[in-house]
């Protein structure tokens, strides 16, 4: 997925999403969980998520 500088992205169930596995525990429905992801120039980009079903 490329976001423009400055852009946005929304990530929802039936489209654009992130599958997470090898989880150390169950998530449930309203847990808050937190990523590193990294840009096309290997840059980390801390977010915050809430695990929505």
């Amino acid at each position: 997925m490329t976001v423009p500088a400055y852009g946005d992205a929304y990530l929802v169930a039936n489209g654009i999403h992130i599958y997470l596995s090898d989880l150390k525990k169950e998530l449930k429905e309203g847990d808050k969980v937190y990523l590193t992801l990294k840009t096309e120039l290997g840059l980390p980009v801390e977010v915050e998520a809430t695990v929505k079903k």
